[in-house]
C-alpha cells in the first residue's frame, strides 16, 4: 500500500496550505501514521449473494468462437471496464443467444435471457487488475479485455462537478463571476489584476503537474455523454437505456477532458490504497436538483422543490430530464458511492430535496448507495444578501439564504445513514462561483473514504461542534475531530457572538484543552447566541481564501460553520 508519509505530508500541504499566495500562520500538520487502511477496508458485501448462480445450466463449450455479434454488453461493460470489488456485481446486455453465462479468472457464472436480454451475477471478487471476461454461449463467445475490480465513484451534480481539468488549464481564465471587479480607474485595480495573475499562475501550474502526472492504467474513465436537444433523450425526456460512453485508461489525455474534481479524487485515493479506481463523470452545469430526480421521486416530493421541475417554468430543468439521461442507464451498475456536488443559489428546502434525491436513486439503484457531498467552498462577492435570495429558517434562528444558509441545508443529508460530507469552507474562490482550487475539494473527499469507509487511522476530518455552555468568561465550545487540538487563527475572523436582542458581533476565541474554544465578546453583556462562517467574504485577499476562517484542528482541516444558542 502506498501509504507513505511523504505523500500524505505532500497533500496535506498541497490541498490545505496552497491557497496560492499560502498564509504564514498555518498550524503544523501532523502526518498521518502509515497503518492499515482500517478494518472496514476489506469488507464484503454479500447483499444479492442469492442472485450469484455458479452451478451448469448449460454445457459451456471449451473451444467457443469468438463472434462479437453474439452478445451486445451494455456500454458499461467494454474493455477497460471496472467492476466494484468485494460486492456482488450485474452484467446485463442483449443478445440472440438462447443462454448466458461469463468467465472470468477460472470462475464461470451462469445468467439468464429473457426476450434478448441477458443478465448475469458475478460473486465478489477481491480488487485486481489485468482480467479477461468471457461472455459464454453454446454458440460462441465475446470477450472483453483489460478487466479491473476496484472502487468504482459515481460523479454527479453540476457543472463545479463537470468542471474540466483542461477548464483549470490556465487558472481560471480571468473570468470573475462576482460582481466585484474593480475598474481600471480604482485603486484596488492594481492589487486585484496582481493577485489574480500570481493565482492563476500557480493553479496552472499545479494543474500541468498533475496532468503530467496522470499515467495510471489502473485508474479508469467514464465519461456520459451529453445529449443534443434534438435527441429524443432529451426533447422527449425519454429514459435512455445505455449511457453510451467508454471506459478509458487515465493518461493525461483523457484526464485532460475528464472532471478536475474526479481527478484529484481519483488519483489520491489511488495512490493511498494502490487499488482500482473507476470513476462514472454524470455531471452537467447549471442543473437543479428536480432534473436528478426520477419523476416519479419529484412527483411525490413536489412540495419542497423549489427550483425547476416544471417544464413549462424550466425547460432546461425540467423534472427528470438529466436523471433519464445519465441516472438511470445507470441503475444495475455497483458503485462504492455517489459522490455529489451542486446545490449553489438554492437554499430554499435543499436538505428535504436533496433528502429526496438520495431516497430516490437507493430505491432505483436497488441498494443503500452511499452518498458522499461536497461541502459547498466560499463563493460571491460580498456579505449583502444577493437580490432575488429570500429568507429561510434553518432551525437555529433567521439565516439569511447566502451560502451559509445552502451549507446548513447541505447538512440535513446526513440525518439518513450511509452520507457523509466534508467540510469546504476554507476553500473557494473571492469572486467565482467555479473556483479553480479543485484539488482541495477532490482530496477532502478522499479524506473522508478513508475516515467513513475503510476506518483508517489518522487526522482526515475536520472538526464539529459538539456543544456550547457557558463558562466563567464567555462561552466554552467543544469539537469532535478536533486531532491534535484547536487551532484559532486569523485573529477569531468571522466569528461572532450576540445577546438577547440578537445583534451580532465579532467574538475572540482562545484553545482550550484538547477540544475546546472559549468565545468571549466585550460588546455582549451575556453571549446568548455564536455563530461562525456566517459572513461570505470580508474582502480580504483573492489568494487565500483560508483568511477568512479561524478555526482549524491541529490536521489543518477547517472547523465547519455553525450557528448555536445557549442555553441556560
Amino acid at each position: 500500500m502506498k501509504r507513505i508519509a511523504c505523500l500524505l505530508a505532500c497533500l496535506l500541504g498541497l490541498c490545505l496550505f496552497a491557497g496560492c499566495g499560502g498564509t504564514e500562520n498555518t498550524p503544523e500538520t501532523p502526518e498521518h501514521p502509515d497503518a492499515s487502511l482500517g478494518e472496514h477496508f476489506d469488507a464484503v458485501d454479500t447483499t444479492d449473494l442469492e442472485k450469484v448462480v455458479t452451478a451448469p445450466t448449460f454445457a459451456v463449450p471449451e473451444d467457443a468462437r469468438e463472434d462479437e455479434t453474439l452478445f451486445t454488453p451494455n456500454s458499461l461493460f467494454g474493455d477497460n471496464m471496472i467492476l466494484q470489488r468485494n460486492a456482488v456485481t450485474c452484467i446485463w446486455g442483449s443478445t440472440t443467444a438462447d443462454e448466458v453465462a461469463v468467465r472470468i479468472d477460472g470462475a464461470t457464472y451462469y445468467g439468464t435471457v429473457e426476450n434478448g436480454t441477458f443478465t448475469v451475477y458475478l460473486a465478489p471478487h477481491a480488487a485486481g487488475s489485468g482480467y479477461t471476461l468471457e461472455l459464454l454461449s453454446t454458440q460462441g463467445k465475446r470477450t472483453v479485455g483489460n478487466v479491473c475490480f476496484g472502487e468504482v465513484f459515481l460523479l454527479s451534480g453540476q457543472s463545479n462537478m463537470a468542471w474540466s481539468m483542461a477548464m483549470n488549464a490556465n487558472g481560471d481564465f480571468g473570468v470573475h463571476s462576482g460582481a466585484y471587479k474593480p475598474s481600471e480607474t480604482e485603486p484596488t485595480y492594481s492589487q486585484f489584476a496582481g493577485d489574480s495573475a500570481e493565482r492563476n499562475a500557480a493553479i496552472a501550474a499545479r494543474v500541468a503537474e498533475k496532468l503530467a502526472a496522470c499515467t495510471y492504467p489502473d485508474i479508469r474513465l467514464y465519461n456520459v455523454p451529453v445529449r443534443a436537444a434534438e435527441d429524443p433523450v432529451y426533447a422527449e425526456n425519454q429514459k435512455q437505456t445505455d449511457a453510451g460512453g467508454t471506459w478509458t485508461p487515465c493518461t493525461p489525455e483523457t484526464m485532460t477532458a475528464f472532471s478536475a474534481v474526479g481527478c484529484w479524487f481519483g488519483t489520491t485515493l489511488h495512490e493511498l490504497t494502490d487499488i482500482p479506481v473507476g470513476l462514472i463523470c454524470a455531471a452537467l452545469g447549471s442543473t437543479n436538483i428536480p432534473t436528478w430526480m426520477s419523476e416519479e421521486t419529484y412527483e411525490e416530493n413536489r412540495d419542497v422543490c423549489m427550483y425547476g421541475g416544471d417544464r413549462t417554468q424550466d425547460e432546461f430543468n425540467r423534472a427528470a430530464r438529466c436523471y433519464n439521461q445519465y441516472i438511470y442507464p445507470l441503475l444495475g451498475y455497483k458503485c462504492k458511492a455517489a459522490v455529489w456536488h451542486q446545490g449553489e443559489g438554492q437554499p430554499l428546502s435543499y436538505g428535504d430535496s436533496l433528502k429526496a434525491l438520495i431516497g430516490g436513486w437507493r430505491e432505483d439503484f436497488g441498494y443503500e448507495l452511499p452518498f458522499l457531498i461536497v461541502g459547498l467552498p466560499r463563493y460571491g462577492e460580498n456579505d449583502e444578501v444577493p437580490a432575488g435570495y429570500a429568507a429561510t429558517d434553518a432551525g437555529e434562528g433567521t439565516l439569511s439564504a447566502s451560502p451559509f444558509a445552502i451549507r446548513e441545508e447541505q447538512k440535513r443529508a446526513e440525518d439518513l445513514p450511509a452520507v457523509y460530507r466534508t467540510v469546504n469552507v476554507d476553500a473557494g474562490d473571492y469572486d467565482e462561483l467555479h473556483p479553480a482550487d479543485k484539488d482541495t475539494v477532490g482530496i477532502r473527499l478522499v479524506w473522508k473514504v478513508m475516515d467513513a469507509f475503510y476506518g483508517a487511522e489518522g487526522n482526515w476530518s475536520s472538526p464539529e461542534l459538539l456543544s456550547a455552555a457557558r463558562s466563567e468568561n464567555g462561552v466554552l465550545l467543544t469539537f469532535r475531530n478536533a486531532a491534535g487540538g484547536m487551532v484559532v487563527e486569523n485573529n477569531s475572523r468571522n466569528l461572532e457572538a450576540a445577546g438577547a436582542d440578537g445583534v451580532y458581533y465579532p467574538a475572540r476565541a482562545a484553545s482550550v484543552g484538547d477540544n475546546g474554544v472559549e468565545v468571549t465578546c466585550s460588546a455582549v453583556e451575556e453571549i446568548v447566541s455564536v455563530r461562525y462562517g456566517y459572513l461570505n467574504y470580508p474582502k480580504l485577499d483573492r489568494n487565500d481564501v483560508r483568511l477568512y476562517m479561524s478555526l482549524f484542528n491541529g490536521a489543518g482541516l477547517p472547523a465547519d460553520q455553525f450557528v448555536v444558542t445557549i442555553e441556560g
